[in-house]
């Protein structure tokens, strides 16, 4: 049997050997790449191997279905690596406008976030009712929010940390309750 060479088929020999693997490519295209492209992405660097491979596949190596094979993963490889790069090239887009010294750093931002949730707790912890001065409860939630333990404010505001722990209760049930009433309104 006389196969001809890739030089020697004509346009119409090679859109042949296309047709006759297409199902090929698509099981290359279920097969690798998930997770990384979409379905319609991975079919057409599929489809782009297999025609690569039908231009370039010489009688005289492997079987067509094996070069086209191999030609078809690596189309789908290189259509991830390329997308890699364009979700990278997006990832240095927003560098770029973080590093714009008008906005502000994630970090301010973080501690602009830390004082608002603090201001508020101590808000809370004013409305404090019973038992507890209310100057006591600001004191425990400043600390707290200075990360300071139970046990340390305690120690520092001469009570127990049982105390302590019964202060911190009473200010988040305080904090529900105006949570509560600011929803409901």
């Amino acid at each position: 049997m006389n196969i001809p060479q890739p030089q020697e088929l004509s346009q119409k020999e090679r859109k042949a050997l296309f047709d006759r693997n297409i199902r090929l490519a698509e099981w290359c295209a279920r097969r690798y790449g998930q997770g990384q492209l979409s379905h319609d992405d991975r079919r057409q660097a599929a489809r782009i191997g297999l025609w690569k491979a039908c231009m370039s596949w010489s009688s005289d190596g492997a079987a067509l279905s094996t070069y086209a094979l191999r030609c078809i993963y690596n189309e789908i490889r290189l259509a991830c690596a390329r997308e890699r790069v364009r979700e990278y090239a997006d990832v240095d887009l927003l560098v770029d406008v973080l590093e714009d010294t008008s906005m502000p750093t994630p970090e301010q931002v973080l501690a602009q976030r830390e004082q608002a949730v603090l201001g508020e707790a101590l808000s809370v912890a004013n409305r404090v009712p019973h038992r507890v001065k209310r100057a006591t409860a600001a004191d425990i939630v400043t600390m707290m929010g200075e990360g300071r333990l139970q046990s340390e404010i305690a120690q520092a505001l001469g009570v127990s940390r049982q105390r302590i722990g019964q202060v911190v209760a009473d200010v988040r049930a305080e904090y529900s309750r105006a949570a509560a009433r600011e929803g409901g309104e």
